[in-house]
């Protein structure tokens, strides 16, 4: 199973942590390869866009991301935070034996 954890501050993830693989034949399973692809596209734009962050992925199936974004209420990062939530929350909903998310709001609205 993988499993999420994303922490939000406004709607704007500061925090990723996910580590573990989901269950499949042949080392492919489309939960790991949806997952990914999200994450990556997520990590690239904000690498385009220029933002900070610092992004530990040294073991295999495990990465963690801290955000270090100068203007959290900046749209942009909520429009991309609310992609990659939005995306993972459908993966749970379609596979729920294989990916997990536990979402946090700290130090916000919610």
């Amino acid at each position: 199973m993988i499993n999420v954890s994303i922490k939000t501050h406004n709607d704007t993830v500061i925090y990723i942590l996910a580590y573990g693989h989901a269950k499949g034949n042949d080392c492919f399973n489309v939960v790991c390869s949806s997952f990914s692809f999200i994450l990556r596209t997520f990590l690239s734009i904000l690498d385009c866009e220029e933002e900070s962050f610092d992004v530990d992925n040294t073991l295999r199936g495990y990465l963690e991301f801290k955000a270090s974004f100068k203007d959290l209420n900046k749209k942009s990062l909520c429009y991309y935070s609310n992609f990659l939530i939005r995306g993972i929350k459908d993966l749970c909903f379609e596979y729920p034996c294989d990916i997990k998310l536990i979402l946090e709001e700290v130090n916000g609205n919610k």
